[in-house]
């Protein structure tokens, strides 16, 4: 138990880390307020101390909320429930096949998905969303993300046949980067593989635990691609008037 505890601590603290050190890279450049703004970020203060604490603050109230939720399922050894939440959230390691298996009933799976989803949208998201700040919550990073969720969940349930909550859950296990499951991957067929390869290296949001390319970098990517075409049908516009 001491040694399942003390691992789930090390990836809290790593996970809540990686975000951190994001944080302050990005807030401390005034330059790249554009980034910030557009993952959903506020200027948190300058203060790192203060910031570390309000990162870590508010992981630990996510994590202090659904372990009552899962307590009130029923899940009652605190323990168990505790290092579960902590490992779904950080996308760390995979509870034991018997403690697993008892979170995959209805309700428990349902609040898994919305735990893993927490831990690969971007902090500023988790961080509105807990202080009351609705209006802020959706920036276009996070809005793309939940529509490559819903798009790969789509694909994987009308190619597979599988139900839209398995495959939802398989969906937001490999984006977030968790890694839970509970079929074999014979079930998903070459197709459903493929896709979910896909999603899995995308990945989740900027500053979350989540891994992959991560969706701000698709957008940057989108952008820059975009702007260089317009850019290319200028300089041939102006070309094809003065050769006129």
């Amino acid at each position: 138990i001491s040694i399942r505890i003390y691992r789930s601590l090390t990836e809290l603290m790593g996970g809540v880390g990686i975000v951190f050190l994001l944080l302050a890279f990005f807030e401390s450049k005034k330059s790249l307020n554009n980034l910030t703004n557009s993952t959903g970020m506020t200027n948190i203060g300058s203060n790192l101390k203060k910031m570390y604490l309000l990162v870590f603050a508010t992981y630990s109230a996510c994590i202090g909320i659904f372990i009552v939720i899962f307590y009130a399922l029923g899940f009652t050894n605190l323990v168990n429930t505790g290092t579960y939440v902590i490992d779904t959230l950080t996308g760390g390691f995979t509870a034991p096949a018997i403690q697993f298996d008892q979170y995959m009933n209805l309700a428990p799976k349902i609040f898994t998905i919305a735990l893993m989803l927490f831990g690969a949208i971007n902090f500023g998201f988790l961080y509105c969303l807990l202080t009351g700040k609705f209006k802020r919550t959706l920036s276009w990073e996070v809005i793309i993300f939940l529509l490559f969720i819903i798009l790969g969940t789509v694909s994987i349930s009308i190619i597979t046949n599988l139900s839209a909550l398995d495959s939802l859950f398989h969906v937001v296990s490999l984006s977030s980067s968790v890694g839970y499951s509970y079929l074999p991957l014979t079930a998903f067929g070459e197709t459903g593989l493929s896709i979910l390869t896909i999603l899995m290296l995308i990945g989740g949001c900027t500053f979350s635990m989540a891994g992959g390319i991560r969706i701000s970098r698709i957008i940057k990517f989108a952008q820059v691609t975009k702007n260089s075409i317009t850019s290319l049908l200028i300089k041939e516009q102006a070309i094809t008037k003065t050769t006129k």
